[in-house]
């Protein structure tokens, strides 16, 4: 598997997403500027936050900025990044205080999706009235629910802890932070799941992981790089079976660990393999985080426009003639259509 075509390959997509995504047809220099003025400021400070050294503390400073994207990555999970972060913005005052859903007030009783009985807070969030008036809440059982225990699980996990313990200990379970399978497997019993919003988690704090969410499988697999990292796949697996929908339904899902493990194997050599001085001269700056920094370019390139974050044209599938990406490679290649 040639690692080196593959960076070169992400180094494409990354200057077609500063260079591209934050212009439209008739974007005038200026919006453009300012428009790659806050993407950069935002990818710069994401990186920035997305470090695992940001998360040694032990004391409650440190628990309150570890739940804070302990709850806001489930609120992201399924939907529109734009959506979830239009809702946090108007709950996050409320949410941010894990010591909050330590009440009766935040009990929930759920059928599937269906709630069957809930605390008043529980109700006001439902009928955005109380302490929601005025705001945005998605009234998603499931998340709600999950979110009520691990406030609970980590307020407990406060008050016995020796002083010394790290907070982040409470999602490790003690172990080695750069044995991410071990951490992952240790989050699905604390109640995160869904794997791929583990894997989210992790990323976002600074674990050597991407997030192999659909947008992510699917520019893996339009590259030819999912096929690398697993030659065993069958011949005629399409895209479809990413999502289940191809000829071999769940059996190659993206969210199987058969497929996402490689998928995070794979960008964790490419990331090795990175020149940081190269990335610097493609677009002007670098950030030093290059595994968070690569996965937000290859998913900006795959999502919807969100202009809050300097992205106002979506690449993905624009091309003329119906085709998915064409990246410039040794070979010129183009890429599959769709």
């Amino acid at each position: 598997m040639n690692v080196e075509t593959k960076v070169q390959q992400y180094r494409e997509v990354r200057k077609k997403v500063w260079f591209e995504a934050t212009r439209t047809a008739t974007s005038s220099l200026q919006e453009h500027q300012d428009n790659q003025a806050i993407f950069r400021e935002f990818v710069t400070g994401l990186c920035n936050r997305c470090q695992l050294s940001e998360h040694g503390g032990t004391d409650e400073i440190a628990a309150i900025k570890l739940w804070h994207k302990m709850w806001t990555v489930i609120r992201y999970a399924g939907i529109r990044s734009n959506i979830a972060t239009n809702e946090i913005l108007t709950i996050e005052d409320i949410f941010d205080n894990y010591k909050e859903f330590t009440s009766t007030d935040w009990d929930i009783e759920k059928h599937g999706s269906q709630l069957i009985l809930g605390g008043s807070k529980v109700h006001q969030l439902a009928s955005r009235s109380g302490i929601f008036e005025g705001r945005k809440p998605i009234a998603n059982w499931s998340k709600n629910k999950r979110t009520v225990g691990l406030a609970r699980d980590l307020s407990r996990f406060m008050r016995h802890k020796a002083n010394t313990t790290p907070v982040i200990e409470f999602l490790t379970g003690g172990g080695d932070v750069d044995d991410v399978w071990n951490v992952l497997e240790h989050l699905q019993k604390i109640n995160y799941k869904q794997r791929i919003t583990a894997l989210h988690l992790m990323m976002d704090l600074g674990f050597q992981v991407v997030k192999p969410d659909i947008v992510l499988s699917r520019l893996f697999f339009e590259l030819g790089w999912t096929k690398d990292a697993i030659p065993l796949l069958p011949g005629n697996i399409s895209i479809d079976d990413l999502s289940g929908k191809g000829l071999h339904g769940n059996k190659f899902h993206y969210t199987n660990s058969k497929m996402y493990r490689p998928v995070i194997e794979l960008a964790r050599q490419i990331v090795k393999h990175i020149n940081p001085q190269e990335l610097k001269e493609d677009i002007g700056w670098v950030t030093s985080n290059p595994i968070r920094e690569f996965d937000f370019f290859m998913v900006k390139y795959g999502q919807e426009p969100e202009p809050s974050r300097g992205i106002v044209r979506k690449l993905y599938g624009e091309m003329a003639s119906g085709c998915f990406i064409r990246i410039n490679s040794p070979l010129n290649t183009p890429k599959a259509c769709r």
